[in-house]
């Protein structure tokens, strides 16, 4: 349970709220640090801290806060932290995509999601629910990692093709990746020259360790 005096000490150290193992993503650990609480894993901030910064700059830069949204698709859902992105939109229905089901009890049980209204969160690959699915967004959030990695179906031309077609006219779809390996930057490279061929606009932008795609259709 987390209690404010929990919230009280974690602006001094880290407070370790639960610990979980995933056959997906290994250890998985709750924090509070700053009195923010954060999924990590043993690699990477999975939710909640510096993923949730990187999308906030790139909706600031972007001008995307000012824009109404009405379907918002998120691949790599987490514990939902982005959620807190789009509190501001009214009658939003969003869906929320998660391949791993340990990270959907930690964000069921320690994170407020499951109180946000029209929101649908599916177990399930990424790459197979954008492949089936039969509707339409206009926005996708995409935010797929194992680690600190996306996994090969990410820069997949088959996969950058389901994303322009799942997009509204006018729709936005962001990409998430951390370029930092000699292949993983070829494999982003890979995934901007398919968006540049499929999107009527599109933009890089950096921060920290992480490149978003930026697609307009």
């Amino acid at each position: 349970m987390v209690t404010w005096f929990s919230y009280l000490i974690s602006y001094f150290k880290p407070i370790i709220v639960a610990q979980q193992h995933s056959a997906i993503s290994g250890k998985l650990e709750v924090s509070l640090e700053q009195g923010r609480l954060l999924l990590n894993s043993d690699k990477v901030n999975y939710s909640g801290g510096s993923l949730f910064f990187v999308f906030d700059h790139v909706f600031e830069e972007l001008g995307l806060k000012q824009i109404i949204f009405h379907s918002v698709l998120i691949l790599g859902f987490g514990t939902g932290s982005i959620l807190e992105l789009l509190k501001k939109h009214n009658d939003l229905k969003i869906t929320g995509v998660e391949i791993d089901p340990c990270v959907i009890e930690l964000g069921k049980h320690f994170f407020s999601w499951p109180k946000v209204p029209n929101l649908t969160v599916f177990q399930d690959n990424a790459f197979l629910f954008l492949s089936e699915t039969t509707l339409q967004y206009d926005l996708i959030l995409v935010d797929v990692f194992i680690h600190d990695e996306v996994p090969e179906y990410g820069s997949s031309e088959v996969f950058w093709k389901n994303l322009n077609r799942k997009l509204l006219p006018g729709g936005y779809c962001l990409m998430n990746w951390m370029p930092t390996k000699p292949q993983t930057r070829e494999r982003y490279n890979e995934s901007l020259a398919y968006a540049q061929q499929l999107f009527t606009e599109v933009q890089t932008v950096f921060c920290q360790d992480n490149i978003i795609i930026v697609g307009k259709k």
